[in-house]
């Protein structure tokens, strides 16, 4: 049973990168006919577009892209915790067990676009030297700077960007739910 949840953590996490890629590349003006877009297009819209209905785009961005990947992550984490109250026999804290439930969900949401965003900084990178897809490079650049926009760094903000990325992949988030999984059992 673990290794069903950790396959399906697994490919609910990816899918999640997926449509956050979606909404820094459609920011970004990668034209639909584009093989990627097309690709994250067809592998979020069925959800997305539902989610649209409700949520409309605020200022360029597609929020219910973002929206679409958090009401997925809180069914599915609130449906693993469902399932293991009724399998332990023990008495716990009900209210932290909701409230780390909502912080894991964000967590998650903030990490699949952080994940995406450093996926969009290699892409960026991998393409300046390979003038092969001008338009995913326009594409990226734009949306990286849209992301950058409100840092205004004097430094490489391209490179300050993916070393914070680097450090939140490798060291803040797996640390964070750590943390909250201790707290949703204490």
């Amino acid at each position: 049973m673990k290794w069903i949840v950790s396959v399906l953590d697994i490919l609910i996490f990816i899918w999640a990168v997926l449509a956050m890629l979606r909404f820094l590349l459609q920011k970004g003006g990668l034209p639909y006919n584009h093989p990627l877009a097309s690709f994250l297009y067809r592998s979020t819209q069925w959800i997305v577009g539902e989610v649209r209905k409700i949520i409309p785009p605020m200022k360029g961005w597609d929020t219910a892209i973002p929206m679409s990947v958090f009401l997925i992550f809180l069914l599915y984490e609130f449906l693993k915790l469902i399932i293991s109250l009724f399998h332990m026999n023990i008495s716990l804290n009900v209210p932290s067990l909701v409230v780390g439930t909502l912080l894991i969900v964000i967590l998650k949401v903030v990490s699949t676009f952080i994940y995406a965003f450093w996926c969009e900084l290699i892409m960026r990178y991998l393409l300046q030297n390979n003038s092969k897809d001008i338009q995913l490079l326009q594409a990226c650049d734009f949306s990286v700077k849209q992301v950058l926009s409100p840092f205004n760094a004097r430094y490489k903000p391209i490179l300050i960007a993916f070393i914070i990325c680097t450090i939140w992949v490798l060291v803040v988030y797996p640390n964070l739910m750590y943390e909250v999984q201790r707290y949703m059992l204490s």
